[in-house]
């Protein structure tokens, strides 16, 4: 382990950071000639097809002994002034083999461009559609719970405001010509004529109704008087009680007179 880490620092020192440092100097010169400037350019190509090349190799033969050391000794072997082997491999393998698969390499990088571009721009537009369906159901979603939530709310206030009423119940207000009766009140037997010598109706159990401008004396059990739980008729059913016991004081009135 550590001789590993000892060669893989003396690879980035001298074949990666004094490489570099002497292509800056170069270019730094107040006159920089070609050559110089060609043997950096061989050079850093060099390095990067041998850079691409053993991320596959690396795999296969880093068991090799000593593997990493022969690495580094390449590496100063192409840059070294007294070797220059940049110079030498490049004009033996790389300058006549890239030059004669040249068309073929460019069409191969711009096909690899498009793809990729085409890639891209598909994964861009399905991250965007899901991405927007995904927001969309997010706001259908929000705007289902507002409108259960806006629901709800009137029926409980309606609840409320329906127990509050059946908790004090206002009494309906009494209708003319119809007259309350106590409900504990028993049942007393039928009032005969006014007067007779039979059974005497005491001023107690008749009342003095108003019917036709004429003052009628109508007994207070022949008063229909709706009891607790039938306190709230409409007004039709209160004009037709209304009616029913002036019919009834009718009734008496052609029995007194007969």
């Amino acid at each position: 382990m550590i001789e590993e880490l000892i060669t893989r620092s003396l690879i980035l020192v001298f074949g990666y950071a004094y490489p570099a440092f002497q292509c800056f100097k170069t270019l730094e010169k107040n006159k920089v000639t070609v050559p110089e400037l060609r043997f950096w350019c061989q050079y850093w190509v060099i390095v990067a097809l041998i850079s691409i090349i053993e991320i596959v190799l690396d795999i296969f033969i880093s068991w090799v002994p000593f593997y990493r050391a022969i690495k580094l000794l390449m590496y100063i072997y192409l840059w070294h002034p007294a070797t220059k082997g940049s110079t030498y491999m490049y004009d033996t393998v790389v300058q006549p083999y890239v030059s004669k698969h040249e068309p073929t390499i460019d069409r191969g990088i711009s096909e690899l461009k498009e793809r990729a571009w085409n890639l891209a721009l598909s994964y861009w537009y399905k991250s965007a559609d899901m991405s927007s369906k995904k927001v969309l159901e997010c706001l259908q979603l929000l705007m289902a719970q507002v409108m259960n939530a806006a629901l709800s709310r009137p029926q409980s206030q309606e609840g409320k405001s329906k127990s509050n009423d059946g908790a004090t119940p206002t009494p309906p207000s009494t209708p003319s010509g119809v007259l309350k009766r106590n409900t504990s009140d028993k049942r007393r037997p039928p009032v005969g004529p006014a007067g007779s010598a039979g059974s005497p109706t005491p001023k107690s159990d008749a009342i003095k109704v108003k019917l036709h401008n004429q003052a009628q004396f109508v007994h207070a059990d022949d008063v229909f008087t709706p009891n607790s739980a039938k306190q709230q008729k409409s007004d039709n059913d209160q004009d037709f009680l209304a009616a029913r016991v002036r019919l009834r004081s009718l009734n008496n009135k052609e029995r007194l007179n007969n």
